[in-house]
């Protein structure tokens, strides 16, 4: 998955919130700091809904993925900066 899968779950879940508990759920929080998005997807949880319970596991699935691949791809570059360090280096 990516941002836009993020992005377009999130929409869902505002638009859900709205609708069935009258709450706004500030979009681009869900898609910031991850202390947002999880008290959001408490409520998800916990309002009685099967549909936003679902959308909120989705939304979790779907940025753990996010996490998981952003990891990988510092892993990388500082993995391949340090075998570009290592042969810069002069021999004795």
């Amino acid at each position: 998955m990516n941002d836009t899968t993020r992005l377009r779950i999130a929409i869902r879940i505002h638009d859900l919130v709205l609708h069935e508990l009258g709450e706004d759920v500030d979009i681009a929080l869900m898609l910031g700091p991850a202390e947002y998005a999880r008290a959001v997807l408490s409520l998800c949880r916990s309002c009685g809904s099967d549909e936003l319970a679902r959308l909120g596991e989705q939304f979790r699935r779907a940025s753990d993925e996010d996490t998981q691949r952003q990891r990988s791809q510092q892993i990388t570059r500082y993995t391949d900066a340090g075998d570009r360090a290592a042969f810069a280096q002069p021999r004795p």
